[in-house]
């Protein structure tokens, strides 16, 4: 069978950095959010999943794989990652959208439907970063950015990303490694520094949390046990969410777990407020 080729394109974005984005399908609108060292590329399983029902929006985020990677820690603030979502569907002429995020793309969907709330639809949040544990990137974001800065991207990927300390499968290390080495180490670098290491000025704040009344799916893999954590504490702010835990799943729940993470979206788009 032969397989739909998505549009590309390379939109502006206010501040003037490019980010690529493809579009594949048609109907209700998704836009994807990766996390740190992802790209558009992770989502290609789900989106050819959900192509036949959804217009899926994947985007690779400034400083990440095709997008712009500015020089200057300033264009990477959590504002300026919501913000870049926001501008995409005004460049689509889009009023809303159903979010997905994973891991970091989650913790700043989080923030876009709180601040943006008339253009998100339905929320997924899965494998959101445990921003407490000192053991976790978004924990290290600092040291991690220190030692790219210093050392480069192996070294730091090999301490903090998939080495023996990072808590993921042999199997998972590898493609988390080939898709971390295709990225600009500055890119890497400042999105640590003005992005990952905020994390808690969202996921922290009840108010905010407390504001989000889409309706809300949280997401982890049963392996992920600070994404667990971090659900069942989003959960016990506003216990209007579903939680759901995938058996076997691991932080890259969109590769570990494709099938379940594609069902937990379709039913999420299923519910109204």
């Amino acid at each position: 069978m032969k397989l739909a080729v998505p549009e590309i394109h390379r939109f502006i974005m206010s501040d003037g950095i490019a980010l690529h984005t493809e579009i594949l399908g048609d109907g209700p609108v998704i836009i994807f959010v990766h996390g740190f060292a992802g790209s558009a590329r992770n989502w290609r399983g789900i989106v050819r999943e959900l192509a036949a029902e959804y217009r899926c929006i994947v985007f690779d985020a400034r400083g990440h794989a095709r997008s712009e990677a500015p020089l200057n820690v300033e264009h990477y603030s959590i504002e300026r990652f919501q913000k870049d979502i926001v501008e995409l569907l005004d460049h689509l002429s889009i009023s809303f959208a159903a979010l997905v995020g994973l891991s970091m793309g989650a913790a700043i969907g989080t923030g876009v439907a709180a601040q943006y709330s008339h253009r998100v639809s339905h929320l997924v949040l899965a494998s959101l970063p445990n921003i407490h544990a000192q053991s976790s990137i978004a924990g290290q974001a600092l040291a991690m950015a220190d030692k790219i800065q210093c050392e480069g991207l192996e070294a730091a990927g090999a301490e903090f990303v998939w080495g023996v300390n990072a808590g993921i499968s042999q199997r998972d290390g590898h493609w988390v490694r080939l898709g971390f080495l295709e990225h600009s180490a500055i890119g890497l670098e400042n999105t640590l520094r003005g992005c990952l290491s905020h994390l808690g000025v969202i996921l922290d704040d009840e108010n905010l949390i407390n504001s989000i009344k889409l309706p809300t799916t949280l997401l982890a893999g049963s392996h992920d046990l600070g994404a667990c954590e971090m659900a069942y504490r989003l959960h016990a702010i506003r216990e209007k969410t579903n939680v759901k835990i995938i058996e076997d799943g691991s932080h890259v729940l969109h590769l570990s777990s494709k099938m379940q993470f594609v069902s937990a979206i379709k039913h999420t788009l299923k519910q109204s407020i």
